[in-house]
């Protein structure tokens, strides 16, 4: 059986905007040394939901917790942590009082992708 090549959105987009990124990137395994700062924001975003979720909605935990990924980093921009923080206490603010239960986050998953017109 051949190895099946997996297609994200993230390596379709990036072979749209240049083939030559996607080729270091999903063919050599090369990346770049630093993260760009767009992508850190977005996982400590995705990382302090997850943690006020788990935490129960307490926003001091899931704060502490990104300060301590946040200081296990190269980028460590200050910029970016308070950005991050800002939010997270934002979406706390709207949120902690609504009326659901949270069974599970940042739950990873996978459904093969097909045409519905060629199945």
């Amino acid at each position: 059986m051949k190895n099946k090549t997996i297609i994200t959105n993230s390596s379709l987009t990036t072979f749209k905007v240049c083939p030559r990124k996607y080729q270091f990137k999903y063919e050599m395994g090369i990346s770049p040394v630093r993260e760009s700062e767009p992508l850190y924001f977005g996982k400590l975003m995705h990382y302090g939901l997850d943690q006020w979720c788990k935490s129960g909605k307490n926003i001091s935990s899931a704060l502490e917790a990104v300060r301590g990924e946040f200081s296990e980093t190269e980028n460590r921009d200050e910029y970016v942590m308070a950005k991050c923080s800002a939010l997270l206490e934002g979406y706390h603010n709207k949120y902690k009082e609504e009326p659901y239960t949270m069974y599970v986050s940042e739950k990873q998953f996978s459904a093969p992708l097909m045409n519905p017109d060629t199945g």
